[in-house]
């Protein structure tokens, strides 16, 4: 009997790169970018989401302010951010903790905003960028400029 083992998966460092407002109407686009190359992914979310995500610099104290402090008093602070899989068209991530909290799964267009205020680093897998392969929006592609140069985010 031959024994299946699985293939162990190789993390890679991604950074919030720049935001593209106004894809859909109410929606925005987040581009990500591998730390050490040029592999883009994208994705989706609110206008909200993508605000906070903007202001996140000037606002750093105010914004998720009482989930923070919660969190802050239970020694329970966001560290890594892992884009673990789609489900119906909406990407999943697993956050994990400084302490021992089990890793907790969220949409990524939900919580990304949250994850950069806390610093939290970000990563994902070689086959999560081919699940998202041709999925950077044409106003990326086209201006080379744009794919570039960072919009909204230092």
């Amino acid at each position: 009997m031959t024994k299946i083992t699985k293939k162990k998966k190789k993390w890679i460092e991604v950074t919030p790169y720049g935001i593209v407002g106004g894809m859909i109407p109410s929606a925005s686009t987040m581009l990500f970018k591998r730390k050490d190359g040029e592999d883009r992914f994208v994705v989706w979310f609110s206008e909200l989401q993508s605000r906070i995500a903007i202001d996140q610099n000037l606002n750093k104290e105010k914004v998720f302010s009482f989930v923070q402090k919660i969190l802050r008093a239970n020694n329970c602070i966001p560290k890594h951010c892992f884009f673990v899989k789609k489900d119906q068209g909406r990407d999943i991530v697993k956050i994990s903790f400084s302490n021992s909290l089990k890793p907790l799964e969220f949409y990524a267009d939900e919580v990304i905003s949250f994850c950069m205020i806390n610093n939290c680093r970000f990563f994902c897998t070689d086959e999560f960028f081919e699940q998202h392969n041709g999925e950077i929006p044409k106003r990326f592609r086209k201006n080379s400029l744009l794919s570039k140069t960072p919009m909204y985010l230092n």
